[in-house]
């Protein structure tokens, strides 16, 4: 059983880094972890592009200082290889795959799933932080 899904619509750095760091921290907690990406994270992925939101986009550069002097990296993607190396579960469905047409392009990290699956995690999620 799922203990946290996280669901993971926004492509922007901030939210996506943050959203995979928490699964990362919670899965080394001992939690089943489980992120759903959809929309503009799908788009962000496949592209290899994650922008900081408009608010907080004058201060990426001190925001970037300040994660590298604390030790974290500065590169989303080191954490999505982060959560599947400790077994989070990083899925996509179908559907939102199908209508950005980035099947191909997406990290191999990611699972692709019917919507009747995507249901199911739903349902058996004790926790969904996150909306599509």
């Amino acid at each position: 059983m799922i203990d946290v899904l996280i669901w993971q619509s926004t492509g922007h750095r901030d939210s996506m880094a943050t959203a995979l760091f928490l699964a990362a921290l919670l899965r080394a907690q001992g939690s089943n972890v489980d992120v759903v990406f959809s929309r503009g994270a799908l788009v962000s992925l496949a592209e290899r592009k994650l922008y900081d939101s408009p608010e907080i986009a004058s201060y990426s550069d001190t925001i970037n200082d300040v994660v590298e002097k604390m030790g974290f990296s500065t590169d989303t993607m080191d954490y999505l290889e982060q959560c599947k190396t400790a077994g989070v579960g990083l899925y996509a469905s179908t559907n939102w795959v199908s209508f950005l047409a980035v099947k191909d392009k997406l990290p191999a990290e990611i699972e692709i799933i019917e919507p009747l699956q995507l249901a199911k995690l739903i349902m058996e999620a004790k926790k969904v932080i996150g909306a599509p």
